[in-house]
Protein backbone atom coordinates (compact mmCIF):
# COMPACT_ATOMS: atom_id res chain seq x y z
CA UNK A 1 0.00 0.00 0.00
CA UNK A 2 2.70 2.61 0.90
CA UNK A 3 4.27 1.82 -2.15
CA UNK A 4 1.28 2.63 -4.78
CA UNK A 5 1.13 5.95 -2.29
CA UNK A 6 4.80 6.56 -3.65
CA UNK A 7 4.13 5.84 -7.18
CA UNK A 8 1.15 7.71 -7.45
CA UNK A 9 2.79 11.16 -6.04
CA UNK A 10 5.84 10.42 -8.31
CA UNK A 11 3.38 10.36 -11.01
CA UNK A 12 1.39 13.44 -10.46
CA UNK A 13 4.83 15.43 -9.38
CA UNK A 14 5.99 14.45 -12.74
CA UNK A 15 2.51 15.73 -14.69
CA UNK A 16 2.66 18.98 -12.62
CA UNK A 17 6.94 19.45 -13.62
CA UNK A 18 5.84 19.23 -17.36
CA UNK A 19 3.01 21.39 -17.71
CA UNK A 20 4.88 24.12 -15.59
CA UNK A 21 7.83 24.02 -17.88
CA UNK A 22 5.72 23.90 -21.26
CA UNK A 23 4.38 27.16 -19.44
CA UNK A 24 7.76 28.86 -19.24
CA UNK A 25 9.13 27.87 -22.59
CA UNK A 26 5.89 29.36 -23.69
CA UNK A 27 6.70 32.78 -21.87
CA UNK A 28 10.11 32.96 -23.22
CA UNK A 29 8.81 32.48 -26.32
CA UNK A 30 6.67 35.28 -26.28
CA UNK A 31 9.65 37.58 -25.67
CA UNK A 32 12.01 36.29 -28.17
CA UNK A 33 9.49 36.13 -30.58
CA UNK A 34 8.96 40.12 -29.40
CA UNK A 35 12.87 41.14 -29.92
CA UNK A 36 14.59 42.66 -27.17
CA UNK A 37 13.04 46.06 -26.35
CA UNK A 38 15.40 49.05 -26.42
CA UNK A 39 14.57 52.80 -24.96
CA UNK A 40 16.09 55.51 -25.96
CA UNK A 41 17.22 58.52 -23.77
CA UNK A 42 14.46 60.56 -22.61
CA UNK A 43 13.95 64.12 -22.85
CA UNK A 44 15.50 65.48 -19.39
CA UNK A 45 13.67 68.61 -18.65
CA UNK A 46 11.43 71.41 -20.96
CA UNK A 47 11.06 74.78 -20.19
CA UNK A 48 8.03 76.09 -21.37
CA UNK A 49 7.36 79.64 -22.97
CA UNK A 50 3.82 80.56 -23.05
CA UNK A 51 2.76 83.32 -25.07
CA UNK A 52 -0.27 85.04 -26.84
CA UNK A 53 -2.25 81.53 -29.22
CA UNK A 54 1.12 80.23 -29.36
CA UNK A 55 3.47 78.27 -26.70
CA UNK A 56 7.43 77.76 -27.17
CA UNK A 57 8.86 74.34 -25.62
CA UNK A 58 12.75 73.97 -25.08
CA UNK A 59 13.77 70.49 -24.43
CA UNK A 60 16.62 69.08 -23.35
CA UNK A 61 18.28 66.03 -24.34
CA UNK A 62 21.09 64.29 -22.73
CA UNK A 63 23.43 62.03 -24.71
CA UNK A 64 22.12 59.20 -27.12
CA UNK A 65 23.46 59.18 -30.45
CA UNK A 66 20.24 56.90 -31.93
CA UNK A 67 17.90 59.55 -31.12
CA UNK A 68 16.84 61.14 -34.91
CA UNK A 69 13.49 62.84 -33.64
CA UNK A 70 11.21 64.26 -30.82
CA UNK A 71 7.80 63.82 -31.20
CA UNK A 72 5.46 65.68 -29.42
CA UNK A 73 1.55 65.03 -28.65
CA UNK A 74 -1.28 66.69 -26.62
CA UNK A 75 -5.26 66.43 -26.46
CA UNK A 76 -4.90 62.93 -25.96
CA UNK A 77 -2.56 62.59 -28.70
CA UNK A 78 -5.15 63.99 -31.21
CA UNK A 79 -2.57 66.58 -31.95
CA UNK A 80 1.11 65.59 -32.80
CA UNK A 81 4.51 67.79 -34.06
CA UNK A 82 7.51 65.79 -35.22
CA UNK A 83 11.01 67.39 -35.18
CA UNK A 84 13.94 66.44 -36.29
CA UNK A 85 17.17 65.97 -33.83
CA UNK A 86 20.53 67.12 -34.96
CA UNK A 87 23.03 66.19 -32.49
CA UNK A 88 25.68 69.10 -32.11
CA UNK A 89 27.12 68.83 -28.58
CA UNK A 90 28.74 65.22 -27.09
CA UNK A 91 26.59 65.80 -23.63
CA UNK A 92 23.87 67.63 -24.38
CA UNK A 93 21.82 69.24 -27.08
CA UNK A 94 18.60 71.75 -26.58
CA UNK A 95 15.51 71.00 -28.74
CA UNK A 96 13.47 74.20 -29.92
CA UNK A 97 9.91 73.97 -31.26
CA UNK A 98 7.12 76.29 -31.17
CA UNK A 99 3.41 75.34 -31.43
CA UNK A 100 1.88 78.47 -33.51
CA UNK A 101 -1.54 78.64 -33.69
CA UNK A 102 -2.54 77.02 -30.75
CA UNK A 103 -6.07 77.70 -28.95
CA UNK A 104 -5.88 79.51 -25.54
CA UNK A 105 -6.03 76.55 -22.87
CA UNK A 106 -4.42 74.14 -20.16
CA UNK A 107 -1.96 71.66 -21.98
CA UNK A 108 -0.38 68.66 -21.41
CA UNK A 109 2.29 68.15 -23.36
CA UNK A 110 3.85 64.37 -23.86
CA UNK A 111 7.42 64.29 -25.45
CA UNK A 112 9.21 60.92 -26.58
CA UNK A 113 12.35 60.68 -28.39
CA UNK A 114 12.32 58.18 -31.63
CA UNK A 115 15.30 57.00 -34.03
CA UNK A 116 15.55 55.67 -37.15
CA UNK A 117 14.40 51.85 -36.13
CA UNK A 118 11.29 52.54 -34.69
CA UNK A 119 12.49 52.48 -31.19
CA UNK A 120 11.15 55.43 -28.63
CA UNK A 121 11.99 56.64 -25.58
CA UNK A 122 9.67 56.71 -21.99
CA UNK A 123 7.31 59.44 -22.69
CA UNK A 124 7.56 63.28 -20.18
CA UNK A 125 4.88 65.13 -20.08
CA UNK A 126 4.56 68.94 -19.47
CA UNK A 127 1.83 71.13 -17.79
CA UNK A 128 1.13 74.34 -19.56
CA UNK A 129 -0.73 77.17 -20.05
CA UNK A 130 -1.68 79.21 -23.28
CA UNK A 131 -2.99 82.62 -23.66
CA UNK A 132 -5.59 84.50 -25.59
CA UNK A 133 -8.89 86.47 -25.45
CA UNK A 134 -10.10 85.43 -22.21
CA UNK A 135 -7.20 86.15 -20.54
CA UNK A 136 -6.38 89.67 -21.93
CA UNK A 137 -10.13 90.46 -21.44
CA UNK A 138 -10.09 90.25 -17.46
CA UNK A 139 -6.93 92.49 -17.62
CA UNK A 140 -7.82 95.57 -15.92
CA UNK A 141 -6.02 98.75 -16.36
CA UNK A 142 -4.60 100.65 -13.68
CA UNK A 143 -6.35 103.63 -11.87
CA UNK A 144 -5.25 107.42 -12.40
CA UNK A 145 -5.18 108.86 -9.09
CA UNK A 146 -4.33 112.49 -10.34
CA UNK A 147 -2.98 114.57 -13.11
CA UNK A 148 -0.53 117.08 -12.51
CA UNK A 149 1.32 119.54 -15.02
CA UNK A 150 3.04 122.46 -14.73
CA UNK A 151 7.36 121.22 -14.44
CA UNK A 152 6.49 117.63 -14.61
CA UNK A 153 3.44 116.65 -16.72
CA UNK A 154 2.94 114.03 -14.06
CA UNK A 155 0.52 111.26 -14.07
CA UNK A 156 0.15 109.21 -10.40
CA UNK A 157 -1.53 105.55 -10.80
CA UNK A 158 -2.80 103.20 -8.09
CA UNK A 159 0.05 100.74 -7.27
CA UNK A 160 -0.62 97.84 -9.29
CA UNK A 161 1.71 94.52 -8.31
CA UNK A 162 0.69 92.45 -11.03
CA UNK A 163 0.99 94.93 -13.49
CA UNK A 164 4.72 96.16 -15.78
CA UNK A 165 4.26 98.85 -16.75
CA UNK A 166 2.14 101.47 -19.21
CA UNK A 167 1.80 102.26 -22.86
CA UNK A 168 0.70 105.62 -22.99
CA UNK A 169 -0.12 107.65 -26.27
CA UNK A 170 -0.64 111.34 -26.19
CA UNK A 171 -0.24 114.56 -27.96
CA UNK A 172 2.60 116.90 -26.83
CA UNK A 173 2.95 120.64 -26.39
CA UNK A 174 3.32 120.82 -30.09
CA UNK A 175 0.97 119.08 -31.62
CA UNK A 176 3.20 115.67 -32.21
CA UNK A 177 1.70 112.37 -31.54
CA UNK A 178 3.60 110.18 -28.44
CA UNK A 179 3.76 106.53 -27.38
CA UNK A 180 5.79 105.40 -25.04
CA UNK A 181 5.82 102.61 -22.67
CA UNK A 182 6.80 103.26 -19.22
CA UNK A 183 8.07 100.99 -16.56
CA UNK A 184 5.90 100.01 -13.42
CA UNK A 185 5.52 102.48 -10.74
CA UNK A 186 3.45 105.01 -9.27
CA UNK A 187 4.22 108.04 -10.89
CA UNK A 188 5.17 108.61 -15.27
CA UNK A 189 6.65 111.83 -16.09
CA UNK A 190 5.86 113.09 -19.88
CA UNK A 191 7.96 115.69 -21.33
CA UNK A 192 4.62 117.81 -22.20
CA UNK A 193 1.00 117.32 -23.19
CA UNK A 194 -1.32 119.60 -25.28
CA UNK A 195 -3.97 120.66 -23.06
CA UNK A 196 -7.54 119.41 -23.33
CA UNK A 197 -5.99 116.50 -25.57
CA UNK A 198 -6.84 112.91 -25.52
CA UNK A 199 -4.74 110.46 -24.08
CA UNK A 200 -4.88 107.21 -24.43
CA UNK A 201 -2.96 104.52 -22.17
CA UNK A 202 -2.83 100.44 -21.38
CA UNK A 203 -1.70 99.04 -18.40
CA UNK A 204 0.86 96.18 -19.61
CA UNK A 205 0.88 92.71 -17.72
CA UNK A 206 3.66 89.87 -18.22
CA UNK A 207 1.44 86.37 -16.59
CA UNK A 208 4.62 84.29 -16.41
CA UNK A 209 8.21 84.61 -16.46
CA UNK A 210 8.60 83.03 -19.11
CA UNK A 211 5.54 84.77 -21.25
CA UNK A 212 6.70 85.22 -24.91
CA UNK A 213 4.96 88.68 -24.97
CA UNK A 214 3.22 91.41 -23.01
CA UNK A 215 -0.16 91.70 -22.68
CA UNK A 216 -2.64 94.73 -22.65
CA UNK A 217 -5.45 95.86 -21.11
CA UNK A 218 -7.78 97.29 -23.51
CA UNK A 219 -7.55 101.03 -24.54
CA UNK A 220 -8.65 103.64 -22.13
CA UNK A 221 -9.18 107.27 -22.38
CA UNK A 222 -8.77 110.46 -20.58
CA UNK A 223 -9.06 114.10 -21.94
CA UNK A 224 -6.55 115.91 -20.53
CA UNK A 225 -7.08 119.21 -18.30
CA UNK A 226 -7.71 122.38 -20.45
CA UNK A 227 -5.35 124.34 -17.95
CA UNK A 228 -3.14 123.48 -14.81
CA UNK A 229 -2.32 125.51 -11.44
CA UNK A 230 0.99 126.94 -11.99
CA UNK A 231 3.16 125.48 -9.50
CA UNK A 232 3.35 128.01 -5.97
CA UNK A 233 6.81 127.24 -5.09
CA UNK A 234 8.10 129.59 -7.24
CA UNK A 235 6.45 132.47 -6.44
CA UNK A 236 8.41 135.67 -4.83
CA UNK A 237 7.42 138.89 -4.14
CA UNK A 238 8.83 141.69 -6.20
CA UNK A 239 8.94 145.66 -5.31
CA UNK A 240 8.83 147.76 -8.10
CA UNK A 241 8.24 152.00 -7.72
CA UNK A 242 4.95 153.19 -6.19
CA UNK A 243 4.06 149.45 -5.33
CA UNK A 244 2.23 149.56 -1.93
CA UNK A 245 4.04 146.56 0.85
CA UNK A 246 0.41 145.04 1.94
CA UNK A 247 1.75 144.68 5.02
CA UNK A 248 -0.60 146.00 7.07
CA UNK A 249 -2.41 144.26 10.22
CA UNK A 250 0.00 141.48 10.24
CA UNK A 251 -0.59 140.50 6.28
CA UNK A 252 2.22 139.60 3.47
CA UNK A 253 1.60 139.30 -0.31
CA UNK A 254 3.77 136.30 -0.14
CA UNK A 255 0.89 134.74 2.46
CA UNK A 256 -0.99 135.29 -0.96
CA UNK A 257 0.26 131.94 -2.08
CA UNK A 258 1.05 130.22 0.92
CA UNK A 259 -1.45 127.61 0.46
CA UNK A 260 -3.41 128.47 3.58
CA UNK A 261 -6.86 130.25 3.46
CA UNK A 262 -7.85 131.64 6.80
CA UNK A 263 -9.01 134.77 8.48
CA UNK A 264 -5.79 135.28 9.85
CA UNK A 265 -3.88 134.63 7.12
CA UNK A 266 -4.00 137.66 4.49
CA UNK A 267 -2.90 140.14 2.65
CA UNK A 268 -3.60 144.20 3.47
CA UNK A 269 -3.13 146.83 1.68
CA UNK A 270 -3.63 150.45 3.97
CA UNK A 271 -0.32 152.07 4.95
CA UNK A 272 -0.85 155.50 5.62
CA UNK A 273 0.20 157.26 2.46
CA UNK A 274 -1.22 154.58 0.01
CA UNK A 275 -3.09 156.21 -2.56
CA UNK A 276 -6.35 154.13 -4.08
CA UNK A 277 -6.29 153.52 -6.80
CA UNK A 278 -2.80 150.87 -5.42
CA UNK A 279 -0.82 147.99 -6.70
CA UNK A 280 1.33 144.63 -5.88
CA UNK A 281 4.19 142.75 -8.01
CA UNK A 282 5.01 139.44 -7.37
CA UNK A 283 6.97 136.61 -9.68
CA UNK A 284 5.32 133.54 -10.54
CA UNK A 285 8.97 131.65 -11.25
CA UNK A 286 7.61 130.67 -14.51
CA UNK A 287 6.91 132.09 -18.25
CA UNK A 288 2.93 131.19 -18.44
CA UNK A 289 0.21 131.55 -20.87
CA UNK A 290 -2.11 131.71 -18.70
CA UNK A 291 -5.71 130.93 -18.60
CA UNK A 292 -7.58 132.29 -15.21
CA UNK A 293 -7.32 133.44 -11.57
CA UNK A 294 -9.16 132.53 -8.96
CA UNK A 295 -8.76 134.39 -5.77
CA UNK A 296 -9.70 133.82 -2.72
CA UNK A 297 -11.30 136.48 0.18
CA UNK A 298 -10.50 136.75 4.04
CA UNK A 299 -12.77 135.26 5.75
CA UNK A 300 -14.16 138.91 7.32
CA UNK A 301 -14.01 141.96 6.83
CA UNK A 302 -16.00 141.64 3.41
CA UNK A 303 -16.26 145.67 2.68
CA UNK A 304 -12.34 145.39 2.35
CA UNK A 305 -12.64 142.77 -0.64
CA UNK A 306 -11.58 144.51 -3.67
CA UNK A 307 -14.78 145.47 -5.84
CA UNK A 308 -12.95 146.84 -9.08
CA UNK A 309 -9.52 145.52 -9.58
CA UNK A 310 -7.44 144.44 -12.87
CA UNK A 311 -4.93 141.87 -13.54
CA UNK A 312 -1.55 142.39 -15.63
CA UNK A 313 1.34 140.74 -16.82
CA UNK A 314 4.94 141.36 -18.40
CA UNK A 315 7.19 138.26 -19.26
CA UNK A 316 10.50 140.50 -17.89
CA UNK A 317 11.14 142.75 -14.75
CA UNK A 318 14.02 144.66 -17.21
CA UNK A 319 12.51 148.53 -17.86
CA UNK A 320 8.92 147.42 -16.52
CA UNK A 321 8.86 149.97 -13.53
CA UNK A 322 6.67 152.56 -14.28
CA UNK A 323 7.40 156.49 -13.90
CA UNK A 324 4.01 157.62 -12.12
CA UNK A 325 2.04 157.02 -9.19
CA UNK A 326 -0.82 154.39 -9.57
CA UNK A 327 -2.99 157.30 -9.25
CA UNK A 328 -2.27 159.12 -12.04
CA UNK A 329 -4.86 159.16 -14.83
CA UNK A 330 -1.93 158.61 -17.16
CA UNK A 331 -0.69 155.38 -15.22
CA UNK A 332 -2.39 153.21 -17.83
CA UNK A 333 -0.33 154.51 -20.61
CA UNK A 334 2.74 154.38 -19.01
CA UNK A 335 2.39 150.38 -17.94
CA UNK A 336 2.06 150.01 -21.70
CA UNK A 337 4.58 151.87 -22.92
CA UNK A 338 6.81 149.58 -20.08
CA UNK A 339 5.64 146.21 -21.90
CA UNK A 340 2.89 145.30 -19.67
CA UNK A 341 -0.44 143.74 -20.57
CA UNK A 342 -3.97 144.07 -18.95
CA UNK A 343 -5.16 140.49 -18.73
CA UNK A 344 -8.71 141.13 -17.04
CA UNK A 345 -10.25 143.32 -15.42
CA UNK A 346 -12.85 142.35 -12.75
CA UNK A 347 -15.98 144.79 -12.00
CA UNK A 348 -18.32 142.89 -8.97
CA UNK A 349 -21.31 143.49 -7.16
CA UNK A 350 -21.00 144.41 -3.12
CA UNK A 351 -20.72 141.28 -1.51
CA UNK A 352 -21.32 140.42 2.57
CA UNK A 353 -19.82 136.67 2.30
CA UNK A 354 -17.18 134.63 1.72
CA UNK A 355 -18.62 132.61 -0.49
CA UNK A 356 -19.85 135.43 -2.70
CA UNK A 357 -16.38 137.00 -2.54
CA UNK A 358 -14.64 134.23 -4.27
CA UNK A 359 -13.74 135.68 -7.86
CA UNK A 360 -13.03 133.37 -10.85
CA UNK A 361 -11.85 134.91 -14.00
CA UNK A 362 -10.86 133.69 -17.29
CA UNK A 363 -8.21 135.62 -18.98
CA UNK A 364 -8.49 137.07 -22.03
CA UNK A 365 -8.04 135.00 -25.45
CA UNK A 366 -4.49 135.33 -27.06
CA UNK A 367 -2.98 137.47 -24.57
CA UNK A 368 0.68 137.05 -24.48
CA UNK A 369 2.89 134.88 -22.02
CA UNK A 370 3.84 135.89 -18.53
CA UNK A 371 5.56 135.45 -16.04
CA UNK A 372 5.24 138.46 -13.60
CA UNK A 373 1.90 139.96 -12.38
CA UNK A 374 0.66 142.95 -10.95
CA UNK A 375 -2.94 143.36 -9.09
CA UNK A 376 -4.12 147.12 -9.40
CA UNK A 377 -6.49 147.52 -7.12
CA UNK A 378 -9.06 150.20 -8.34
CA UNK A 379 -12.00 150.62 -5.71
CA UNK A 380 -12.86 147.86 -2.62
CA UNK A 381 -16.35 147.12 -1.44
CA UNK A 382 -17.04 149.72 0.74
CA UNK A 383 -15.80 153.38 0.50
CA UNK A 384 -13.84 154.40 -3.00
CA UNK A 385 -11.74 157.08 -0.03
CA UNK A 386 -11.00 153.88 2.14
CA UNK A 387 -6.76 153.06 0.67
CA UNK A 388 -6.68 149.31 2.02
CA UNK A 389 -7.86 146.03 0.12
CA UNK A 390 -7.64 142.59 1.41
CA UNK A 391 -7.32 139.05 0.41
CA UNK A 392 -6.68 135.33 1.23
CA UNK A 393 -4.92 133.06 -1.81
CA UNK A 394 -4.78 134.01 -5.41
CA UNK A 395 -4.12 130.80 -7.82
CA UNK A 396 -3.31 131.22 -11.46
CA UNK A 397 -4.02 128.49 -13.95
CA UNK A 398 -2.45 128.12 -17.46
CA UNK A 399 -2.34 126.25 -20.53
CA UNK A 400 1.47 126.02 -20.73
CA UNK A 401 4.85 126.13 -19.02
CA UNK A 402 7.25 127.93 -20.91
CA UNK A 403 11.00 126.58 -19.36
Amino acid sequence: MKTKNILLFTFLGALILSFSCSEMNDLHQEYMDRGEQIYLGKVDSTIVYSGNERIKLKCIIKADPKITNLKVTWNSGNNEIIVPVIRENVSTDTIDLEIDPIPEGDYVFIMTTLDNNGNSSIPVETVAKVYGEKYINRLLNKSIEAIDAGLSYGITWKANSEAVGVRIKYIDAEGNEQIIVTPEGEQTILDSWKTGSVLEYQTSFKPHENSLELFYAPVETITLPEDFMVPKSGFNTVTLPFDVAGTMWGGAIHKLWNGAVSNGDFMHTGAEGDPMPQHITFDMGLLCDLTRVYIEPRYCCFDALPMIFEVWGIDGIDGAATEVNSNDPNWEADMISKGWSKLARVEQPKVHDREHGIVDINIEDGSPSVRYIRLYFIENMTDPSKNYVHMSEATFFTSKVYN
